[in-house]
């Protein structure tokens, strides 16, 4: 049986880290999932909209959080577990491509995010050997790389060990 579950603008559905063997099917509403959450560092790493998918990543790897999730209004899910993965696709076969349309998003805005990071640290790099000054804009960035970069670290080690 599929349980459904509603959350009010604001109210996190999901911490970063936590470990959650399901993921979530937004049947309204608007999700979004933060890096660094509850820190200084904050980023918006996806703003998941009605009939997508979020914690799919966690749920078929077995792995932590990588963000909290956010109700960014109110919010109503479907929490799909292996138990009932086949029930949900078998009832509404065409969602099997919207999972597919949501994980191959997600690749796309990591290899977004992946060249941002590149254009960064070269940007900074050049600056040092130019000896220019490096804006506040460019080190906010290398802070916020750096600060997820040893986030997904320090989680992964915790999982491991």
């Amino acid at each position: 049986m599929i349980e459904n579950k509603k959350f009010k603008k604001g109210q996190i559905i999901s911490n970063e880290g936590d470990f959650e063997l399901w993921m979530y099917y937004i049947v309204s509403g608007r999700v979004g999932i933060y890096g660094g959450y509850n820190t200084e560092h904050r980023v918006v790493l996806s703003v998941n909209e009605r009939c997508s998918f979020f914690g799919e990543l966690g749920f078929l790897e077995s792995l932590p959080r990588y963000g909290t999730s956010v109700a960014l209004e109110d919010t109503e899910v479907e929490i799909i577990t292996h138990d009932n993965f086949t029930e949900f696709f078998n009832a509404k076969p065409q969602r099997i491509m919207a999972i597919m349309s949501s994980l191959s998003a997600k690749v796309r805005d990591m290899y977004r995010l992946y060249m941002s990071s590149c254009n960064t640290i070269d940007e900074y790099l050049e600056a040092e050997q130019s000896g220019k000054k490096k804006s506040q804009g460019l080190m906010k960035r290398m802070h916020m790389f750096s600060y997820a970069s040893k986030r997904i670290n320090e989680k992964s080690k915790e999982f491991l060990n």
